[in-house]
C-alpha cells in the first residue's frame, strides 16, 4: 500500500523537478534576450520525462553529479541537466546576432509554469483525499 503511495507521488516529484528545470532554461533564454550570440534553449518535456520515468519504473536512480567532496549527497534527486536539452531552432526573430524569439519564450515559461502550480495543486488533492480515507 505505501509503496503504491510512494511511487505515485514519486512520479510527482519528477514531474515538479522537471518542470522547475524547464522554467530555469527559459528565464535563462530571457534574461540573455540582448545578450550577442546567444541561442534560445530548450527542453522537450515529454521525451526527458519518458527517460527519467522509465529510469524510475525499473529502479535506476537519477542521482545528482556531486563535484566536491563536500556536497550532499542525495540519491533521491534528478540530474536533469544530461537530459535533452537543445537549441532552439527557427527562430523568427533574431537581434544583436542572437537566436531569441522573448515572445516565445515569454509564452513557454508562463505556460510551464502554470502546469507547475497545476501539479502542486493536484499533488495537494492527492494528499487531501489520503487524508479524508484515513480519518474515515
Amino acid at each position: 500500500m505505501l509503496d503504491k503511495i510512494n511511487n505515485d507521488f514519486n512520479i510527482n516529484k519528477i514531474l515538479l523537478n522537471l518542470h522547475a528545470y524547464r522554467q530555469e532554461i527559459l528565464a535563462s533564454n530571457i534574461a540573455n534576450a540582448n545578450t550577442p550570440g546567444h541561442k534560445s534553449s530548450d527542453i522537450n518535456f515529454s521525451k526527458t520525462f519518458g527517460k527519467l520515468f522509465s529510469n524510475a519504473l525499473q529502479g535506476k536512480k537519477n542521482n545528482l553529479t556531486t563535484t566536491s567532496n563536500k556536497h550532499i549527497s542525495n540519491n533521491d534527486n534528478v540530474e536533469l541537466s544530461n537530459y535533452d536539452e537543445q537549441t532552439v531552432k527557427n527562430n523568427s526573430y533574431v537581434s544583436k546576432n542572437n537566436a531569441i524569439n522573448i515572445d516565445v519564450d515569454r509564452i513557454n515559461f508562463v505556460h510551464n509554469g502554470l502546469k507547475y502550480n497545476a501539479d502542486v495543486v493536484f499533488i495537494n488533492n492527492k494528499f487531501k483525499n489520503i487524508m479524508n480515507v484515513l480519518k474515515g
